[in-house]
Parts: structure tokens; sequence; C-alpha cells
């Protein structure tokens, strides 16, 4: 998530991406581990289809983290919190995620 802060004007203050901590070397951040995590939380396997892209994007988020500090949740606390309200039948937005988006076009 980008975030920005606007004065009163409408002129920007900054821009700061806004994203976990892990690398994008971390295991967890790949899509399939993700995957596979859920699946251990549903109690059954994931079914993957196609391949993973051989470059991903990602956010550099080192500006946030220096100025607010470290996340208080860790990524796999998340997942098992998304798993837990999917598996209640809480309400969902179904928003398109772009996750496959490559061109840049959100």
């Amino acid at each position: 998530m980008i975030g920005a802060a606007r004065f009163s004007n409408g002129t920007v203050a900054a821009r700061l991406h806004a994203a976990g901590i892990e690398t994008v070397c971390c295991h967890l951040l790949e899509p399939t581990a993700v995957a596979i995590r859920f699946g251990e939380l549903f109690g059954r396997a994931p079914v993957l289809t196609g391949a993973e892209e051989p470059l991903a994007w990602h956010s550099a988020c080192s500006e946030a983290q220096r100025l607010f500090g470290d996340p208080l949740i860790d990524l796999d606390t998340m997942i098992k919190w998304n798993a837990d309200w999917l598996k209640r039948g809480m309400p969902v937005r179904d928003n398109p995620t772009h996750y496959d988006e490559r061109a840049g076009a959100f």
C-alpha cells in the first residue's frame, strides 16, 4: 500500500510504501509458500495453476520502517487471521487484487 500525506492546499508531503519488513528472498513471500501455508490452515493442499514469473514486484519500505519502526504483526499472523476470517464465513469484498498485473496499471 502506498500512503501519502496531503496538505490542505493539495500538495503531497511524502509517499511511503507500507509493507512488511520481510525481504524479497524470504520464503514466506513466495506465492507458492503462501498458498501452502493457507492450505495447512484449511487442512487441504492448494491447487496451483500456471507458473510463477521469473521477476517479482515488491515494495521497498525501508523509509516507512525507519519512520514508524517494525510492524507489530508478522506475516504468518496476518495469514492466520485471514484464514480464520474466511473459515468463519465473514464478509469479503471480492475486489480484484491485480496480483498478476505485470504492466503496473492497477
